[in-house]
């Protein structure tokens, strides 16, 4: 399951999720995926329970070379319990 196809995914549940991002890994290491690395982080602020955080995403094999990169932004909201993800996007 490629998250570069353009479809969308929408969870309702933690159990979704996981069970979501344990297939992507599984099939990234398939691949030859070691390790993710974020950089070039910022935050910024949207409101007083909102939030905006972009980064550039490197995905590396064991040997360090570069499988793939790719910009992401992820949207908080606080909630009465914590911060939730409410949405990502990818910017290819």
């Amino acid at each position: 399951m490629a998250v570069w196809d353009g479809s969308v995914h929408s969870f309702v549940s933690r159990s979704e999720i996981e069970l979501f991002f344990a297939s992507v890994l599984g099939t990234y290491s398939q691949e030859g995926m070691a390790k993710f690395v974020a950089n070039h982080v910022a935050l910024e602020q949207m409101g007083n329970a909102s939030c905006r955080i972009d980064c550039t995403w490197t995905m590396q094999r064991i040997d360090g070379s570069v499988m793939r990169d790719w910009r992401q932004t992820y949207v908080f909201q606080f909630t009465a319990e914590d911060w939730k993800i409410v949405t990502s996007i990818f910017h290819l």
